[in-house]
């Protein structure tokens, strides 16, 4: 998938990109994506919380006495599972990593 992102941005053909970057380069680059999310990733997250914070502005909070999140508006292979009994301060930690 990376590979089409460097290609898509760079206007690179896949048989440049393979020629440009080796695996190795390509491997470390989505391992730091996978932690700090970049490019078409971070702007999905991006988007999620620009979303989210329209909905909750206009929410009426009878109907729905619940926030959104930011999973409200990310695709599902996108979201951030957090674990039982992890905090707000969790999720805050890993969107702040995807605005750097």
């Amino acid at each position: 998938m990376l590979r089409c992102e460097i290609a898509y941005h760079w206007r690179l053909t896949l048989a440049e990109v393979d020629a440009t970057f080796g695996g190795g380069e390509i491997a470390t680059w989505e391992a730091l994506r996978d932690l700090a999310p970049f490019g078409l990733r971070g702007e999905w997250v991006r988007s999620a919380a620009l979303q989210a914070l329209v909905a909750n502005a206009n929410r009426d909070q009878k109907a729905r006495p619940r926030p959104y999140s930011l999973n409200d508006f990310l695709p599902e292979w996108l979201r951030y599972e957090g674990q039982a009994g992890e905090s707000l301060e969790s999720m805050v930690a890993y969107l702040d990593a995807t605005w750097s």
